[in-house]
């Protein structure tokens, strides 16, 4: 076993204080457990962790011990953390995860109680770890929540002494506030975002105010879902992606029809329609409130008319169309025959165009064919006229030559000769 620290010393001495019985460094299942107790059938581990500096991650911290409790079996977790930094995100996920966070202030003004002689301390830590309480601390907090307008964590938190009497008015005239933006405000929100919207915070880079104001307009449950409605829209929560266009679509159909957030969510997400569309649906939904958003939606997509919905021409021409597409029982014959010859007609009609129009263009290649056959012969007639008169005018102007030649020849001979 090794040493125990001063930390562990301090949360065993407040547990003493208030009446427990922990055990340090108490082996369960194989596990070494810094401070171990118990309260009636309640098995409580608080893991202490105490550092001058360090970067260690919280998030990780809750995984691993939310692990380790369903693995030992017990029922409360308490990390007892010094000099490690804790976000509002990690207090979250330690929420979800059913584990409580002790900070060195917290351990500090336990101790402070001790010193003091405060008498509800054993209230304090049960209250704090969601124990229970006697009945005389319950009839309290009734009395606080009736008379501040308080959730019962505010009550329970002015009995521990972690808020004064002062932030518990603000908090009722927050609270009072907030039912006036947001009727649901006070069941949804936590004390930390109760705390959020009384000191204009912002919640990752998003004004909360607005935040809340998005979560009642639209009747959004989730704070981190609701501040992708606010200033630049879009991106990521749990996993799930908002595009700019599609918080676009949801506000408006929220607004128009009245559904529930995650019914218009959902119709978005599956259908992704054009905000186009959308727009027209809405001007329809002003006059047609009888028809639902998908009702509109399937005529606009099937081409019908804002006009002709909002006049529910779209139901008569369906009437028209199903008593056309069945013929009573004494004109069916008749009108299956007409049909027929009618179609009959149609298509001989239609094969006797065709076919003209082959022909005309088979005798179009043909007297093509000729003219060019045509056109080429006359050419080689042309061109050989041309060779044989060139031919004949040659041999005549040699024949002149030669005779003047014989000529002089003879001329010069009878000169001699003489």
């Amino acid at each position: 076993m090794s040493s125990v620290n001063l930390l562990e010393r301090n949360v065993k001495k407040i547990l003493s204080s208030a009446g427990f019985d922990p055990r340090l460094r108490a082996d369960l299942e194989g596990y070494e457990i810094d401070v171990y107790v118990e309260y009636k059938s309640e098995r409580i581990i608080f893991e202490c962790k105490q550092y001058e500096r360090s970067n260690l991650t919280v998030r990780n911290l809750i995984h691993q011990w939310n692990g380790k409790q369903e693995e030992l079996g017990v029922d409360r977790v308490v990390l007892v953390l010094v000099g490690v930094s804790v976000s509002e995100d990690d207090f979250e996920l330690a929420e979800k995860r059913d584990i409580q966070i002790w900070r060195g202030e917290k351990v500090d003004s336990l101790l402070d109680d001790i010193v003091d002689g405060t008498t509800n301390l054993r209230e304090k830590i049960l209250l704090d770890l969601d124990l229970g309480s006697d009945e005389e601390i319950e009839c309290r907090i009734e009395e606080i929540m009736e008379s501040y307008n308080v959730q019962r964590d505010t009550a329970v938190k002015y009995l521990r002494g972690e808020i004064t009497e002062s932030e518990l008015e603000r908090l009722s005239e927050i609270g009072e506030s907030l039912e006036g933006e947001f009727s649901e405000g006070m069941d949804i929100l936590s004390d930390r975002d109760i705390r959020r919207f009384k000191n204009d915070e912002t919640y990752y880079g998003k004004p909360f105010r607005e935040v809340v104001r998005k979560m009642g307009e639209l009747g959004i449950q989730d704070k981190k879902v609701a501040r992708l409605f606010v200033g630049d829209k879009g991106g990521t929560a749990h996993g799930e992606k908002y595009s700019k266009n599609d918080t676009k679509k949801i506000e408006l159909l929220v607004e128009a029809f009245g559904y529930s957030f995650d019914t218009v969510r959902d119709f978005v997400f599956n259908k992704q329609p054009r905000m186009r569309t959308l727009r027209r649906a809405v001007n329809v939904r002003s006059e047609r409130t009888d028809l639902q958003l998908k009702e509109i939606y399937n005529y606009l997509e099937g081409g019908f008319t804002v006009r002709e919905i909002k006049k529910g021409q779209t139901e008569r021409r369906d009437e028209d169309e199903d008593e056309a597409s069945v013929p009573s029982s004494d004109e069916g014959d008749e009108t299956e025959s007409r049909e027929t010859e009618g179609r009959s007609a149609n298509e001989d009609e239609q094969a006797g165009v065709e076919k003209g129009a082959q022909e005309e263009k088979e005798s179009m290649k043909v007297r093509e064919a000729n003219q060019a056959v045509i056109e080429h012969n006359e050419g080689e007639r042309n061109r050989k006229s041309y060779t044989q008169e060139r031919s004949g005018d040659w041999s005549f102007g040699q024949t002149v030559l030669v005779i003047v030649l014989i000529l002089s020849v003879v001329a010069l001979a009878l000169v001699l000769l003489s």
